[in-house]
């Protein structure tokens, strides 16, 4: 399937892989080589946390702005950092700058909208 996944992305040119997070120390890791890292809390069991995540949104940003890190952080993986982060709606975004967390979002963004915020 990951194999499948990987061909289509190179097929339509969109695809960036997103990693994933779910501990504190991966996010100081990032913070440590990014000045900024945008994080995406999510459920996978979420609607609106799937539409985004199907949008490209992200995966696209980050292939725009190679020099910020994207990841996400799953809410059965992640729960210290969504627990340490005061994260209680899915989607919400946290855009970490010189390894601080900064501006906040709660609910689905569109390019435009993450592009003023980056």
């Amino acid at each position: 399937m990951k194999k499948m996944l990987i061909f289509a992305c190179s097929l339509v040119g969109i695809c960036h892989a997103i990693p994933e997070i779910s501990t504190k120390k991966e996010l100081d890791n990032l913070m440590k080589n990014h000045e900024k890292v945008v994080v995406e809390f999510y459920s996978p069991t979420c609607p609106h946390c799937v539409r985004f995540n199907n949008s490209g949104i992200f995966e696209s940003l980050a292939k725009e702005f190679s020099n910020i890190a994207f990841v996400r952080a799953n809410v059965n993986a992640a729960n210290g950092l969504f627990k340490q982060y005061g994260i209680h709606a899915f989607p919400s975004f946290i855009i970490f700058k010189d390894g601080q967390p900064g501006e906040t979002h709660e609910g689905g963004l569109t390019k435009a909208e993450f592009k003023k915020m980056l």
